[in-house]
């Protein structure tokens, strides 16, 4: 083997690096190259109006889109108790425990950003169109939530919290998610044709006799 050939091996790493590190730098927040975690991935943590962390979410991808479920929950100042349960949520969410629901779904990567998809006040029950954009240092969420024009709405800026913020064991599941292991419900059973009733016995007749004949007697 000659001695020029591992410097040619890694003068073609070093192009390929060279090459690559534009084309991973161009690449939208929304985009990721293959292998790459999505920026939106992970855990965020949410804010009141007073600036006190108000719950912590966490991101994650299903079928292509991405959806936020809330995994803490945070007492507002001067509360002594935390609503547990939905209670103004619409549908089968209603009534169902805060902790795991999702409350930002189907967001969908579109150029550099998160669009198309809503996001549910659990508050009041109301569902808002959502759009949300990662900064470019990734520690940043700009969550919009909107009623018809983008115009009129709402952004909140989330943070970004550590990987290791929760064991993977220990974020709360879907509330709506079947269990694991659990049988879906068995049909009700059909119920067994009617039998046919049985037809009604022809009531017996004797055939009339003539009396003259009868006093006749045999021919």
């Amino acid at each position: 083997m000659s001695a020029f050939f591992f410097p040619q091996i890694f003068a073609r790493a070093a192009l390929a690096a060279a090459l690559a590190a534009p084309l991973s730098a161009a690449l939208p927040n929304g985009a990721r190259a293959e292998g790459q975690k999505s920026p939106l991935t992970g855990f965020w943590q949410a804010y009141f109006d007073d600036g006190n962390p108000s719950g912590w979410f966490y991101f994650s991808e299903k079928n292509g889109l991405y959806e936020g479920r809330l995994v803490k929950m945070f007492k507002k100042q001067g509360e002594t108790t935390l609503v547990t349960t939905c209670a103004a949520c619409p549908g089968d969410k209603k009534n169902k425990p805060m902790l795991g629901l999702v409350i930002v779904y189907n967001l969908k990567p579109d150029a550099g950003k998160f669009a198309n998809g809503n996001i549910l006040d659990p508050r009041d029950g109301n569902v808002y169109n959502a759009e949300a954009e990662v900064t470019p240092d990734g520690q940043k969420l700009l969550l919009r939530g909107y009623l018809g024009f983008e115009l009129l709405g709402q952004t909140q800026t989330w943070t970004r919290l550590p990987d290791n913020t929760m064991a993977v064991a220990d974020i709360p599941g879907d509330p709506l998610a079947p269990k694991p292991g659990a049988k879906p419900a068995a049909a009700p059973a059909k119920p067994a044709p009617a039998k046919p009733a049985p037809a009604a016995a022809k009531p017996h007749t004797e055939a009339p006799v003539d009396d003259a004949a009868q006093a006749a007697g045999p021919q």
